[in-house]
């Protein structure tokens, strides 16, 4: 099945920022309207330290019967040691878990063994 643009018209959109200080943080879009006049309505004192917000008008895009906007990714957050640490953890225990299954345990005694891991470890805390 192949896709197709069924439709375009223009939205848009009011732009608040993370940091509503100073506005040195990462854009966020927080209304999406039809008409500029709603958008710049909504705007008013949205902006950091209660400016009127940035209102950008963006194309939308109906594919298949959905609507699609085309914006700004903004920042990643990359991973901390510690998350990434989790993951390598998470990862591990998915295998053994995977091993489990496949010696015959059954996902209900996988369960019980790992509840009663974790309130062991709740106890220690």
């Amino acid at each position: 099945m192949t896709s197709h643009i069924e439709n375009r018209k223009d939205v848009y959109v009011v732009e608040q920022n993370t940091d509503m200080t100073e506005g040195k943080g990462t854009p966020i879009y927080f209304a999406w309207c039809l008409n500029p006049v709603t958008a710049e309505r909504i705007a008013q004192g949205q902006g950091p330290m209660g400016t009127d917000a940035p209102v950008r008008k963006l194309m939308r895009f109906k594919i298949d019967g959905v609507w699609y906007v085309p914006m700004p990714l903004g920042q990643i957050t990359p991973p901390t040691k510690s998350d990434e640490a989790h993951s390598k953890l998470h990862a591990e225990a998915e295998e053994i878990i995977d091993r489990l299954k496949a010696a015959g345990i059954t996902p209900e005694e996988i369960e019980k063994v790992t509840k009663s891991a974790e309130l062991r470890a709740d106890a220690r805390r």
